[in-house]
Formats: C-alpha cells, sequence, structure tokens
C-alpha cells in the first residue's frame, strides 16, 4: 500500500563499544496511516500467515487496522520489538492475546515477565510458560542471541544451540530467523528443523555487513 505524502520508514542505528545496537526509529511514516480496504482484507484472507510487529501499534490509525484485519487471518505471528519509546506494554497486550505464536528476544521475555507476573525472575522455561499462561497463547518463539533459540508448544520445548560464528552485524538477524522459520514450518517440517534451520539462517546474516546479506 502506498501512503501519499508520507515518507518511507527510516531507522538509524548506532553501535557502541559492546556492539550492542541502539534504533531512532523515524515517526510519522508511511507505516503509521496504512488502512483496510476490500483489496486488503482479501489477501489477508488468502495468506497462510499474518505476521505483525509491535511498533505498527504506535499510531493510532495503524493500529486500528491491525485490530480490523486480524479477524481475517487464518494464523497469526506477532514479532515482539519493544523500542522505546514505542513499548507500551499496556496497549501491546491485546494484540499479543491474538497470536498464535509469539516471537521475542530474551530480554523482551524478562520485561514481559517483569511487566505484568512477576519481578521475580525464574528459570527460562517457567517464565516463558508463564507469559503464554498469562496471555493463553499457544505457542511461544524465543531468540537468545549467541546461545541460540527455543520453542514452546503443547507443553513441549524444543531448543537449538547456534554453532561458532564470526559475528560481523547482528543487524536483521531476529527478521532473517523469523522468515526461515515460517517458511520451513508453513513446509510442515518437523518443529526440531524449523528451529535449526532458523537458528543456522541467523547465524548467516551474522556473518555478514548490513540486514540483508549480499553476495558477489
Amino acid at each position: 500500500q502506498k501512503i501519499p505524502h508520507k515518507p518511507t520508514g527510516i531507522v538509524s542505528i548506532q553501535k557502541d563499544p559492546s556492539g550492542d545496537s541502539h534504533y531512532e526509529i523515524s515517526s510519522l511514516a508511511a507505516w503509521d496511516f496504512i488502512q483496510s480496504n476490500d483489496e486488503v482484507i482479501a489477501r489477508i484472507k488468502a495468506a497462510d500467515v499474518l505476521v505483525y510487529g509491535s511498533l505498527v501499534t504506535r499510531k493510532e490509525l495503524s493500529r486500528a487496522t491491525l485490530d480490523a484485519l486480524i479477524k481475517h487471518a487464518s494464523f497469526k505471528i506477532m514479532d515482539i520489538n519493544l523500542r522505546p519509546p514505542f513499548d507500551d506494554l499496556n496497549l501491546l497486550s491485546p494484540f499479543i492475546r491474538k497470536a498464535d505464536v509469539l516471537k521475542l528476544n530474551l530480554e523482551e521475555l524478562f520485561q514481559i515477565h517483569e511487566y505484568f507476573i512477576s519481578r521475580k525472575r525464574d528459570t527460562i522455561e517457567k517464565m516463558a510458560h508463564a507469559v503464554m499462561d498469562h496471555f493463553e497463547i499457544d505457542q511461544l518463539l524465543l531468540t537468545k542471541g549467541g546461545e541460540g533459540a527455543e520453542f514452546y508448544y503443547n507443553k513441549q520445548r524444543v531448543i537449538t544451540q547456534t554453532k561458532p560464528t564470526k559475528v560481523i552485524d547482528t543487524t536483521g538477524c531476529g527478521d532473517g530467523f523469523l522468515a526461515s522459520f515460517i517458511y520451513h514450518f508453513l513446509s510442515k517440517v518437523p518443529i526440531e528443523k524449523c528451529l535449526e534451520s532458523a537458528v543456522r539462517y541467523g547465524e548467516y546474516v551474522a556473518s555478514y555487513e548490513g540486514a540483508i546479506p549480499h553476495q558477489d
């Protein structure tokens, strides 16, 4: 969807000496003004999965559009991105509850658990199950940076570890990870293979500069 007279969204990324990224997300971008129409609804109904992020909820119009479109989706994956100042968990709570799969990283798990459940940290597994129970969601996809990833479903826990990788730039790793996971998930391969492939692709993205690897 093209939004006339509104700029394409821009994110400035600054890295500190430890290699961690800090994001400055431009406001009043085109994606703050997404609107629903018959064509969009038809596309949502035809899609195998609707993937939505948390940042799109920062402005009222796109937030209302997402809320209206979710009911037309057959399967929904929410990718949490708690980027201050767009990290109002009360605002995000209804959208978490509507997800079939919640994807988040370890720090986001800690934040959500602390805000909604308890300030006392527990094991990762217990915190993940507590978040799932609180929001009544059946599946949770957790990335752990250099420690791999976990997937929770049907009271089961699947874990994949990372392999030694020369990390150049972690920008885009989470998106690449999720794209790979969804591709294999929709292909109905075993969950262990979905997670393994996603972690391997995240490592691949991390071994290149920039969010999208370019090869000669």
